[in-house]
């Protein structure tokens, strides 16, 4: 992720990202703040990320897709986790817990 942040801080019109199979990523980049025009976020298989950053623009966000990192889905999981008024917001939210089958929160396609 250290090789990107270079990259990511010129990304500045960038719509959609999706991270994925990253088990030793703790945190995101501050320069996540810069994409302010995301509108599809999706991170799967990153059971070390704890949260997103602060500095990341949830207000243009339309589709938060979170898969397999269970620090996260714990965190914004449906009116019970404890950043879930961070992205209630949010047109379509997929928060998918192990075990589950699918868990939708709005309508569209990522």
């Amino acid at each position: 992720m250290e090789d990107c942040h270079e990259a990511l801080q010129h990304m500045t019109y960038l719509h959609s990202l999706r991270l994925c199979d990253l088990p030793n990523l703790e945190s995101l980049p501050d320069c996540f703040g810069k994409l302010c025009l995301l509108h599809h976020l999706s991170i799967d298989y990153s059971s070390k990320l704890r949260y997103l950053p602060k500095s990341l623009s949830l207000s243009n966000l339309k589709h938060l897709h979170i898969a397999s990192c269970p620090l996260l889905e714990k965190r914004y999981w449906k009116h019970k986790g404890e950043d879930w008024q961070k992205i209630g917001h949010i047109p379509k939210i997929d928060v998918i817990r192990r075990g589950d089958v699918y868990y939708d929160l709005g309508a569209g396609i990522f």
